[in-house]
């Protein structure tokens, strides 16, 4: 699998996709498009915000461009509704093929990578509050920093350095902590999902 994410500054992501990688990707998203559209939209709009449903259906049509092409641009917009229709389908995994399931992971962690997020300012304390710990990781500091510059930082970026926060967490630290649980909460639970059995339910062997 090799995937390349190239970030631009018009909030536009460059993906670049081997050929295995892609066909599954198109076939995929070709798939979760007929699943969504053969739900019931008076049982959707009864259920949820009357947007949703074309929300989901358009992030399904990005799933399938972005198979069908090598090398595809991507709007932050764009890749936040494919990510969303992926959240969504890592809930009804009990409908999809192993192969489906790992190609909703593999999509996840993708556009977690392409989806940006703005945190408040305010809630940023000044970078020498950061524990050794984390300054040590050049990745995550690039990501503090662009906090602080009250720059869009990806979602997968937002993840890496929650976990590092957590692994050396300081009273001055928590409320910067709480806001990153919220903004990943769906990206988290939606990875909970897609991992293996063995990992979720902690078994296997020692």
């Amino acid at each position: 699998m090799n995937i390349i994410i190239l970030h631009r500054d018009d909030k536009r992501c460059l993906l670049k996709l081997d050929d295995e990688t892609r066909t599954k990707l198109e076939a995929f998203g070709a798939e979760a498009l007929e699943m969504i559209r053969s739900q019931d939209p008076l049982l959707w709009a009864h259920a949820s915000d009357t947007g949703f449903m074309k929300i989901i259906k358009q992030g399904a049509c990005v799933l399938r461009c972005i198979g069908v092409h090598t090398i595809i641009p991507i709007t932050d917009a764009s890749a936040h509704c494919a990510f969303v229709t992926c959240c969504l389908l890592a809930l009804r995994l009990q409908h999809l093929s192993t192969e489906d399931r790992r190609t909703v992971r593999v999509d996840l962690l993708m556009l977690a990578e392409c989806c940006t997020v703005q945190i408040d300012r305010a809630l940023v304390p000044p970078f020498l509050w950061l524990p050794k710990k984390v300054k040590k990781a050049s990745r995550v500091t690039r990501t503090y920093r662009k906090m602080l510059n009250h720059e869009h930082v990806s979602l997968a970026d937002l993840l890496r350095l929650l976990v590092k926060l957590e692994s050396a967490l300081t009273p001055s630290l928590v409320v910067i902590g709480c806001e990153l649980r919220k903004v990943t909460e769906g990206l988290r639970k939606a990875l909970e999902q897609t991992a293996g059995r063995k990992r979720r339910t902690g078994g296997g062997r020692k």
